[in-house]
């Protein structure tokens, strides 16, 4: 029986970018929308999820973007960015968010890669055989 490892997925720059920007959107609806203990609880949970499965420069762009959203729709409302003490320290929660997120995502990467040891799984009768008829080059019966 022989099982497989599934791995923590890792996702290129662009993607978790892109990724990123559609959460983003839907962060920023969901804190619009009310109804959370703080509005920026929604970017800082995306940005954590995104972050933790894309690499470094994925995981800034979709700070950024989140950060650009947040604070152009829910800081400063109709779209225009606003740049106040508040926007300083939501950017500086989803920076951190997302160094921290990838780093945990990194390191549950490394845990899960294989070891370099590889322990020799023990061959069956069957197995050994076939390998010396094939490595001797003795043909099979309807040869």
């Amino acid at each position: 029986m022989r099982t497989t490892v599934r791995r923590w997925p890792r996702l290129g720059a662009l993607y978790g970018a892109g990724l990123g920007f559609a959460g983003g959107i839907v962060a920023t609806v969901g804190s619009a929308a009310g109804g959370l203990v703080e509005p920026l609880s929604a970017p800082v949970l995306m940005v954590a999820v995104v972050s933790a499965v894309t690499t470094v420069a994925g995981a800034l762009l979709a700070g950024l973007q989140s950060w650009l959203l947040y604070a152009s729709f829910i800081l400063g409302h109709g779209g225009e960015l606003a740049l106040s003490g508040a926007s300083v320290h939501s950017a500086a929660v989803l920076a951190g968010t997302a160094a921290i997120a990838t780093a945990v995502g990194a390191a549950i990467g490394w845990i899960q890669k294989p070891s370099l040891v590889s322990v020799p799984c023990q061959r069956s009768a069957a197995d050994f055989t076939s390998s010396v008829l094939v490595s001797t080059g003795v043909r099979g019966l309807g040869s």
